[in-house]
């Protein structure tokens, strides 16, 4: 469980190992998913691939470790991440209509 990974005594041990590991995954992502040159991991539309990342990354970058703000996880360290998630969300905001009518 999460929790009990989060509530051990050594916690704090374990952070910079878990950084290094998580710094790992997203440079893989960076070159090998997003390095081709085209907006979204498998081209140029928008597959299930980006829909399953898109959530994972925001809510390590933004949600609940905001790791987005830690020294090594920001904009010109992972440049291909930055923008796939600006194209993803601005892409899906335009082809989605949320609004909810009475």
């Amino acid at each position: 469980m999460l929790t009990a990974e989060l509530n051990r005594p050594d916690h704090d041990k374990q952070r910079p190992s878990a950084v290094a590991e998580l710094r790992a995954w997203f440079d893989v992502i960076n070159r090998q998913f997003l390095g081709h040159g085209k907006p979204f991991i498998n081209g140029n539309e928008i597959t299930l691939s980006d829909v399953y990342l898109a959530w994972v990354v925001d809510w390590l970058f933004n949600g609940a470790f905001g790791m987005g703000k830690q020294p090594g996880f920001g904009k010109e360290d992972f440049p291909n991440i930055y923008a796939w998630s600006v194209i993803f969300l601005d892409s899906m905001q335009m082809n989605c209509d949320l609004t909810i009518q009475a």
